[in-house]
């Protein structure tokens, strides 16, 4: 049975630029995800340069041997009570997003958008860039309040620090898990957290940097972070994002990294 491997965005951009050769990886399964869909949707590149979006549209429909439709709280979601019930219908975004990029990869390559479609776009890159800058801007705020009191519980008691930082993130986690499920589906100690092993330490090492180190939150952060929760025991994930590999490998998890070439 092959590796599934979870992919960052940037990895379509390369398959399809022929950075990264898809032979090299026919050992492995390919997953797209909701978040690639998305970030593919929403770029200022299908303004400034259609054509970048538009073959790695084809890349994800031809190199991926599945798809990830659901976004990371409706995944993890269903992960901890498997007979959630989508009432709100998340799950169809990620349809939609999934058709958008199917009808992407297989426009003729000499296909330019009209007016109306350049507009829609526009609306989206639009939409989807003040949502990340404000969140990375509250992001940032917050890591300047505590920053002072952060740095000296690093100093006294890294283990406290740590213990206090992941009660955080699951606090945050299941206020969002609350809203998705009605309160059946919360992150408790008969959760096996290991399934999100390298998101919940990425997240965690994440604030670590931002409060303890320099490091300043960007725009995309947060969907590069929670396009890591799909990646369970036994599954890599491959980015090129010096940014992610770094924090990954500082978390002591590098052996989730797929390394590029695989050989």
């Amino acid at each position: 049975m092959k590796v599934k491997v979870i992919c960052d965005t940037n990895i379509w951009y390369y398959l399809s630029d022929g950075t990264i050769k898809a032979e090299e990886l026919k050992n492995y399964c390919l997953i797209a995800t909701f978040y690639n869909f998305d970030e593919l949707n929403s770029t200022p590149k299908t303004v400034k340069d259609f054509s970048k979006v538009q073959v790695a549209a084809k890349a994800i429909i031809d190199n991926s041997c599945d798809q990830y439709l659901e976004n990371a709280i409706l995944y993890l979601t269903r992960l901890i009570y498997r007979f959630h019930e989508d009432k709100l219908y998340h799950y169809n975004l990620g349809m939609r997003n999934w058709n958008e990029i199917r009808l992407l990869g297989k426009l003729p390559s000499d296909f330019k958008p009209s007016v109306e479609i350049s507009k829609l776009y526009e609306r989206n890159i639009e939409m989807k860039t003040n949502e990340s800058e404000a969140v990375s801007a509250i992001e940032n705020s917050l890591a300047d309040q505590v920053r002072k009191q952060s740095r000296k519980l690093w100093r006294e008691n890294k283990t406290k620090y740590f213990k206090s930082s992941l009660r955080g993130i699951i606090y945050l986690l299941n206020n969002f898990l609350a809203g998705y499920s009605d309160g059946k589906a919360q992150l408790t100690k008969d959760f096996d957290i290991k399934k999100i092993e390298l998101f919940i330490t990425a997240f965690v090492y994440y604030y670590k940097n931002l409060e303890v180190g320099t490091m300043k939150a960007q725009p995309n952060d947060m969907y590069d972070l929670f396009n890591m929760i799909y990646v369970q025991p036994g599954n890599k994930y491959f980015t090129r994002d010096k940014r992610w590999v770094n924090i990954i490998s500082e978390a002591g998890l590098s052996n989730y990294l797929l390394t590029y070439p695989p050989y």
